[in-house]
């Protein structure tokens, strides 16, 4: 079978050579709303389509109903030596043939047609054979069954003068150059069977032609094209987009997931997986999971609605004062006695569900609590550093001196179905530090409270400083007052990151990646998420399966200074909140370059202190570090890397100053042969 696309003939496909050709040209094409199709069913048996529905052909191209596709009772029916052509109205800049055809497979190459811009065949192995400009190229990764009813589909790129072919609702090559490059519109298609008789017959039904996708609702074939599970790029382990979507919004398949073409807020893939369109930022559902560090955000005031933010007064992103990154956001009251900022969700949690909320905020003052946060739970800091909250109506200081000037972490826990709620906060001005629970027992919503997370709303009466704005869901089956402390943690779409476990005291029955522990690693994440366990004998890898690790494993326990490596797949950044306890530190065994599999590489994870450490501690390896030993930090999607030399560690030839975070895995390299112990026991930052 063959096809090609071209100018006077521009879409020509080709059902052998004993076979049938159609190709689609010039002319002009059909406006995105709408198109051109055509199932065979208003025809009478026998009936000569020459001139019908814009058919051109000899008498020999007819309706019948003998062999046709699907419920319908006709198809086009075209003998050998025959053909058949259609013609359009309006230019488009990219469109979508679907048809099925019953073809005749076989022969050799059609003539190359320089007015074609698509050509291809079925040869006598059943493989599609395509033009990529002047080159045959044989398609060896699809076949069909030229005994039955095969669906073509070609999508064309009169952007960039390029095609793809779909086979079965499947995709089967791309990227082919037209055969003429100067073709701008398609307005024509043309089906020729050729060098065979009347005995060698070809078949033609539910042909469609639009300037967008088939959906399976509009199209003839009442099917939509399938997914490609294939489509993991980069080394994102399980990310899905169709590729016939990504032909269509991007004219490529070879679109990342984890991008945000649009800049809405909201990843391509994500899109894919809502059905709104990724390249238009009106279109989009902005839901849990939520994370903003305002980092694709231009610098200077943020233009009104910008990924579902809102606010009065001014609003500035800056790339001063901020705690993560590059970038923050400036929140003034300007020429207004208050200011305020808003996140609007368009798309909630199911009532009764826990979620957490997560803020960094740095105020340059307190006022006066004059309006409330949200209608579901609010607090304020007054004028002496005084935090108040309100439980019902009723307003309980919870703590004292909190600072100004200095950036500060809050943390909501809301639990929707009990109507109660906590308050976590850090005061030390550093990011990823634990969260200390300030109330001492549940907080109830407000009176009027909502079902479901809508909003968050900030207000200052001075200049305040946001950054790193989070919000997830949490255990449906956990109290809110269950856990002491926490510890929030970025978990970036489409990242490969190094974690460690949760900095909870687990027991030796819990951690394992089938207990508790595996539980709680799952919070935040997504299916085909990977977790992997680097020891010494070599790498073990689990897979997010339906809320399930697999393989179901309750062998390998894991202990507190191992470190993991997460494999994120596409979707929405989210922050995860850990249970925070206390526990026993244990040292950890650094392997060196004679260990097997390992050969001096080692991942850990930090030992969940309250406080950041600082390089300059030498994080308890200044009695087992040597001349080149390296520590390797994955962060903001670089590596740092840091080296041993004259008894501390360095980056880039001066003295590192990074402060190793709570939770934070990382790698260890170590440059020696023989194996120590790091004392982790022992060493307090």
């Amino acid at each position: 079978m063959a096809m090609k696309t071209g100018h006077t003939i521009g879409f020509w496909m080709c059902v052998g050579v004993v076979s049938t050709v159609l190709a689609v040209g010039p002319r002009s094409l059909w406006a995105s709303s709408m198109g051109w199709n055509d199932g065979f069913n208003s025809y009478t048996n026998g009936q000569q389509l020459n001139g019908t529905n814009g058919w051109s052909g000899p008498s020999s191209f007819v309706a019948q109903t003998n062999v046709y596709h699907g419920a319908s009772g006709l198809a086009g029916k075209i003998p050998g030596n025959a053909y058949a052509t259609n013609s359009f109205g309006v230019s488009v800049s990219k469109a979508w043939t679907d048809m099925y055809v019953k073809p005749i497979i076989g022969g050799n190459a059609p003539d190359m047609d320089s007015n074609a811009a698509v050509m291809f065949y079925f040869n006598s192995s059943s493989n599609p054979v395509v033009c990529d400009g002047a080159t045959w190229v044989t398609v060896t990764g699809t076949q069909i069954d030229p005994s039955t009813w095969v669906r073509v589909t070609v999508f064309q790129n009169f952007q960039d003068h390029n095609w793809a072919l779909f086979v079965n609702g499947a995709y089967s090559t791309g990227g082919l150059a037209f055969a003429n490059s100067s073709l701008s519109t398609y307005g024509s298609f043309s089906i020729e069977h050729s060098g065979g008789t009347t005995n060698n017959t070809a078949y033609l039904d539910d042909m469609w032609a639009y300037g967008s996708r088939p959906d399976g609702v509009t199209s003839n074939s009442n099917a939509k094209m399938t997914n490609d599970t294939d489509d993991i790029e980069s080394g994102m382990t399980g990310v899905v987009m169709d590729d016939a979507w990504e032909l269509d919004y991007f004219y490529t398949i070879n679109r990342i997931p984890g991008q945000d073409y649009d800049d809405d807020g909201v990843t391509d893939d994500k899109e894919f997986a809502d059905g709104t369109n990724p390249t238009n930022a009106a279109s989009c559902l902005r839901d849990i999971p939520w994370r903003e560090g305002w980092e694709n955000a231009t610098a200077g005031t943020l233009t009104g609605g910008w990924h579902g933010w809102t606010y009065s007064g001014a609003a500035q992103v800056t790339t001063g004062d901020k705690i993560e990154v590059s970038k923050a956001l400036a929140v003034s009251s300007g020429s207004e006695e208050t200011a305020s900022l808003t996140l609007s969700l368009t798309s909630t949690n199911p009532p009764g569900t826990n979620v957490w909320c997560l803020i960094y905020m740095k105020p340059a003052s307190y006022g006066t609590n004059t309006t409330v946060m949200t209608d579901t739970c609010r607090f304020y800091v007054s004028t002496d550093g005084l935090l108040w909250a309100y439980s019902g109506t009723s307003t309980t200081n919870l703590m004292t001196g909190i600072p100004s000037n200095t950036w500060l972490a809050f943390a909501m826990h809301m639990d929707y179905l009990n109507t109660n709620w906590d308050l976590y906060v850090s005061t030390n001005g550093l990011y990823g530090s634990s969260l200390v629970r300030a109330n001492s027992g549940p907080m109830y919503f407000y009176t009027n409270y909502p079902s479901s997370f809508t909003n968050l709303t900030v207000q200052t009466a001075s200049t305040t400083y946001v950054d790193v704005v989070g919000v997830s869901f949490a255990y449906t089956n956990c109290s809110v007052s269950d856990l002491t402390n926490t510890l929030a943690c970025d978990r970036l779409a489409g990242q490969r990151t190094q974690i460690s476990r949760p900095p909870y005291n687990y027991t030796s029955s819990e951690d394992t990646m089938g207990a508790k522990l595996g539980d709680d690693l799952a919070l935040g994440l997504a299916e085909y998420d990977r977790i992997r366990v680097f020891t010494t004998n070599e790498w073990n890898s689990y897979k997010l399966n339906v809320g399930e690790w697999t393989p179901f494993d309750t062998t390998l326990h894991i202990s507190s200074t191992m470190g993991l490596t997460l494999d994120r797949r596409g979707g929405m950044h989210n922050v995860v909140f850990y249970p925070y306890g206390p526990w026993t530190n244990t040292d950890q065994v650094v392997y060196g370059t004679n260990t097997p599999l390992v050969l001096g590489w080692n991942l850990l994870s930090w030992p969940h202190q309250p406080a950041l450490a600082n390089a300059g501690s030498k994080w308890a390896f200044a009695d087992i570090a040597g001349t080149n030993d390296r520590i390797f930090i994955y962060e903001n999607y670089y590596y740092r890397d840091l080296y041993w030399k004259n008894s501390e560690w360095k980056e880039s030839g001066a003295t590192a100053t990074y402060r190793m975070k709570p939770a934070q895995g990382f790698w260890y390299y170590r440059a020696r042969s023989g194996t120590t112990n790091w004392p982790v026991s022992t060493y307090t930052p």
